[in-house]
């Protein structure tokens, strides 16, 4: 079977290979159980590489690649063709929604009478509402066209179990399974976590940590950054806040200087995936206070090695945590509050309660899920299923 994908994520091209990010190499893997993939997809155009590294050639032939140009009003003419052409020449056509351009290989797939899978990764409500002036014109405007082709696809594949779901209802055959890929969650985990927190129960520095870009806002690095100012002023320093990833950090280290709290913010870059578990082993507590998510993998990561986590109001991250340790969005004193009045006990009890909870992610149970669901799109499109 012929399987179209067609993404605003970014692939770059470099002479005859094709790259993208790790994340989403390991999504698009996971469909080549469907048939044999082509992708339409927005080219990476920046100078470093160091998120564009997996080879997508692995599982896309580079004659099966196509590029086509990231909008946020209506696809344009040049690429209308080639999404046009890409669909009438599949057999089952995928969206990694929100994305205009996905809605458009929709119109095509009605079109031409092609079965249409919503990949649905987010909201887009809550991405543009939190940009600015201009975010909060046209959100509205994306919340309707995803609601509006969910309602045309056939099939819809989306990463909460819950919050997308009830947000943007798919009438046709519908399946909730994160894309986090999580293995080998051995016992030891738990020990070996347990005996790190022994080590602060009397006192000594707790780390805390976000795994997000630097340089997007509502991931909300600076409201914890604003809260560790407020301890400081109460007198409690024993916090230390480690941001992982990428971007410009500059804004987030202008922010820690000028609220005098320098010497407890560090920078630790970009991490590799294969690496990230063993510098999570370090960390105490995991906090994601963005403001818009769909269901965030770092998080679940995070409950995976038995850190307590503290999550925003924010899409399906209540889903996941116990309701004491969620805050409202933006809420500076919220985080302030929760960092005061943490103790040892709920680090213990937390360290437990997550690692058992993160076993319900486990590669093997979400793979099963997903398949099964598969084999049910296969069958329906008159496919093989690899």
């Amino acid at each position: 079977m012929k399987v179209l994908v067609v993404t605003d994520q970014l692939v770059k091209k470099e002479q005859n290979l094709f790259f993208c990010t790790e994340n989403v190499y390991d999504i698009l893997n996971r469909f080549t159980i469907l048939g044999t993939l082509s992708i339409c997809a927005a080219e990476y155009a920046g100078k470093s590489a160091n998120k564009i590294e997996t080879n997508l050639s692995n599982i896309i032939k580079p004659s099966n690649v196509y590029f086509v140009t990231k909008t946020y009003i209506r696809t344009n003419l040049k690429s209308k063709k080639i999404i046009e052409s890409c669909v009438k020449e599949s057999d089952l056509v995928i969206g990694y929604v929100p994305c205009i351009n996905a809605y458009t290989a929709c119109h095509y797939a009605k079109k031409y009478k092609k079965k249409f899978l919503s990949y649905v990764v987010g909201c887009p409500w809550d991405a543009f509402w939190n940009h600015g002036m201009l975010g909060k014109l046209i959100a509205p405007y994306h919340f309707f066209l995803l609601r509006k082709y969910l309602k045309k696809s056939e099939y819809a594949l989306y990463v909460t179990e819950n919050f997308l779901q009830k947000r943007y209802p798919c009438p046709g055959v519908v399946c909730g399974c994160s894309d986090v890929r999580i293995t080998g969650l051995d016992n030891q985990i738990l020990i070996n976590r347990l005996a790190e927190l022994k080590k602060i129960e009397h006192g000594g520095i707790v780390k805390i940590t976000t795994i997000a870009s630097y340089s997007v806002k509502y991931k909300g690095q600076h409201y914890v950054i604003e809260a560790l100012a407020l301890l400081k002023k109460m007198g409690i320093n024993k916090y230390h806040y480690h941001l992982i990833g990428g971007g410009d950090k500059s804004r987030l280290a202008k922010l820690a200087r000028t609220r005098g709290v320098s010497e407890l913010v560090h920078f630790e870059g970009i991490i590799p995936h294969n690496k990230i578990f063993a510098k999570l082993d370090e960390m105490h507590v995991y906090i994601q206070p963005s403001l818009q998510e769909g269901l965030p993998r770092s998080v679940v990561e995070a409950m995976s090695r038995g850190l307590l986590c503290i999550c925003a109001n924010t899409a399906a991250m209540p889903e996941m945590i116990e309701p004491e340790f969620v805050v409202e969005k933006k809420s500076v004193v919220e985080i302030v509050k929760l960092l005061q009045n943490l103790s040892f006990v709920s680090l213990i009890k937390q360290a437990e309660r997550n690692f058992k909870e993160a076993k319900k992610y486990e590669e093997f149970f979400l793979d099963k899920k997903r398949n099964d669901f598969f084999a049910k799109v296969a069958r329906d499109c008159g496919g093989g299923y690899v």
